[in-house]
């Protein structure tokens, strides 16, 4: 069922992990800021070094030594920051303020020429170009998202979650967790996005759009549902959205509250995770390319409570799980007939994202 793209024994593996380290609401963290963390190809987590930084929450690799930061405060800290990344550091380069507050995940253009992201807490966009290596905020295009949707709490005005450029770099994907909207704006690369023209795709009221992700060929995007804890297939065609499949985003039975978080997909491109906070489960769906169907293939706990996020590895053989309130990651083994727990943990405490830098040691 899962194809491991390369020896799992051939080279030792780097990861960066954000973590809340400080509450905008009522959430506990206690992070410490970004940790580079390796994994060795016997499954082993190691620890490498820590950057001090506040709610740094959401991580971008942008080569296989810079990473771009969402800080993620609900106050004038709220910033994208650029760290580089060394075989056994981390340094600050440079931060730039956000148009708003609470920002989210951010993307990176194909072209490698600008960054967008959203601010969950007050509703902007932004597009912020990249020139040799240095953000540029005199150029930064902005704009704001208005309206609300049923849920009384979660929704009572615009909360954009995410942006994602499609594979081509001609649009700019933003799902709103308050609005119950994807939006696809308009990108040229020497001008940036064009905010005034959105295609807009309505989700079901109440449901939550939070994260997006293309398929490989580009044909489809598969949308997290977080309210409503579903994974939702969408056939693209240049700015247009169509329902394709719709599916819990929980496999096997759970009685109580849930939300659906982070969104993965395997590299063979035939499997996608998601997170599911509540249940504390990550649910592995095999993916048809050609019909968008996401087919349930396997539920697993996390190896802690509250797993925002998780990560396969580029090679296909591990799964790294990170658990905000259980303070440690968690790593599982991909075999061919399902996943299996190898007991490893390491302990990072209110992890909120992992993602693995590109490349390998050894």
């Amino acid at each position: 069922m899962i194809p491991v793209l390369e020896n799992p024994a051939s080279n030792v593996q780097r990861f960066v992990v954000g973590s809340y380290t400080e509450p905008y609401g009522p959430f506990r963290a206690i992070g410490d800021g970004i940790s580079l963390v390796s994994l060795h190809p016997t499954g082993k987590l190691e620890r490498l070094a820590q950057l001090a930084l506040p709610n740094p929450a959401y991580l971008r690799p942008l080569s296989a030594d810079c990473i771009a930061v969402a800080i993620e405060t609900d106050d004038d800290r709220a910033s994208i920051a650029l760290v580089r990344v060394g075989s056994g550091a981390l340094e600050l380069e440079e931060r730039v303020a956000t148009p708003g507050r609470i920002p989210c995940h951010v993307d990176l253009h194909p072209a490698g020429s600008w960054l967008a992201g959203a601010c969950y807490g007050t509703g902007e966009l932004f597009a912020l170009p990249l020139a040799d290596g240095r953000l540029q905020p005199d150029r930064m295009v902005t704009t704001r998202h208005t309206g609300s949707s049923v849920h009384p709490v979660r929704q009572t005005g615009p909360h954009p979650h995410a942006a994602r450029f499609s594979p081509d770099g001609d649009w700019l994907i933003v799902p709103d967790l308050g609005t119950d909207t994807v939006s696809a704006y308009p990108f040229d690369e020497a001008r940036g996005p064009d905010f005034s023209h959105a295609r807009l795709w309505q989700a079901p009221a109440g449901s939550g759009p939070r994260l997006p992700l293309f398929s490989g060929n580009g044909q489809h995007i598969v949308l997290v549902e977080e309210i409503a804890s579903r994974l939702v297939s969408l056939r693209w065609n240049d700015g247009e959205l169509s329902e394709c499949h719709r599916i819990s985003s929980l496999i096997d039975p759970f009685p109580g509250e849930n939300t659906a978080a982070g969104l993965r997909w395997h590299p063979s491109g035939r499997l996608v995770g998601v997170s599911n906070r509540g249940a504390d489960a990550i649910s592995l769906f095999a993916f048809d390319p050609e019909t968008g169907r996401l087919t349930p293939w396997r539920q697993i706990p996390s190896g802690g409570t509250k797993p925002r996020d998780f990560e396969f590895s580029s090679c296909g053989a591990w799964l790294i799980t990170t658990n905000q309130n259980g303070d440690c990651l968690a790593v599982y083994a991909l075999e061919e007939d399902g996943v299996r727990d190898t007991g490893e943990r390491l302990t990072v405490r209110s992890p909120s994202c992992i993602r693995q830098m590109s490349g390998g040691e050894g």
